[in-house]
């Protein structure tokens, strides 16, 4: 099993301080090195939004590790998303609870019992994006992930081996991304690589996609169908919207 020493330390980029390579495995003295191609898995037991904004992060990380294999993790009824994201090799949707519900809600612990032997032995590495997530970090500490990356909010605090500080107000995206940095330093990488003008986009279209949306485009005034479309629902959270000076934004509104 691999181990990590103390790993907290202050948001400068790459989130973890001290961090190696190579880390002491468990039990003993002896040194493993990282797989050259491990297997990670984020998990988000959230919304369609905030997977849709873990997506970037996720781009990132295959930019760092073009070999790993990522799986995500989400919630029952959101797989859609990261199976439309070329970035992700493998979807795995979840039973959790309602974020709004208690930790220890009626039937919680047999089902993290249940799911976590399905993710037993699965993943190197787990990287858990949300600020606060005990319901995940329980479920990966159960599944005995060696490494279980997140944020140092007391409640999931317990459950991981490496923790960045809270975040605070920290924007959703940079809260992903900080995460997965962390995640990427504990693997050798130095820092997330910048996006690539060849990259794909997050989401790919199927086909099935693109003949609804024909359909509903069709539905449209004719006048308007070659004009761009800009979908931007907006959320209640200010750290799930668009800045107010962000120059696409403007750009697009145009």
């Amino acid at each position: 099993m691999y181990g990590v020493e103390s790993t907290i330390g202050e948001p400068d980029g790459t989130g973890l301080q001290a961090c190696s390579a190579k880390l002491p495995m468990r039990g003993g003295d002896a040194l493993r090195p990282m797989p050259d191609a491990p297997r990670i898995l984020l998990v988000r037991p959230d919304h369609l939004g905030d997977v849709l904004l873990t997506l970037p992060a996720v781009a990132a990380l295959r930019r760092s590790l073009p070999r790993a294999r990522i799986t995500f993790a989400v919630p029952r009824g959101v797989g859609a998303i990261p199976r439309r994201c070329p970035h992700v090799d493998d979807t795995r949707e979840l039973a959790f609870p309602v974020l709004a519900d208690p930790l220890e809600s009626p039937g919680w612990r047999e089902v993290v019992a249940c799911q976590a032997d399905g993710l037993r032995g699965c993943f190197d590495v787990a990287i858990l994006p949300r600020s606060s997530d005990p319901w995940s970090g329980r479920l990966v500490a159960a599944a005995g992930t060696p490494i279980r990356v997140g944020h140092a909010h007391p409640s999931t605090l317990p459950y991981l081996t490496a923790a960045l500080p809270f975040p605070g107000d920290r924007h959703v995206v940079q809260e992903a991304l900080d995460a997965c940095s962390a995640a990427a330093t504990l693997l050798g990488c130095r820092s997330l690589g910048a996006p690539a003008q060849s990259e794909p986009s997050l989401i790919r279209p199927t086909p099935a996609d693109e003949v609804e949306a024909d359909a509903a485009l069709a539905t449209t005034d004719p006048a308007a169908r070659d004009a761009p479309l800009l979908l931007h629902p907006g959320s209640r959270s200010a750290v799930k919207n668009w800045p107010p000076h962000c120059d696409a934004v403007t750009t697009w509104s145009r």
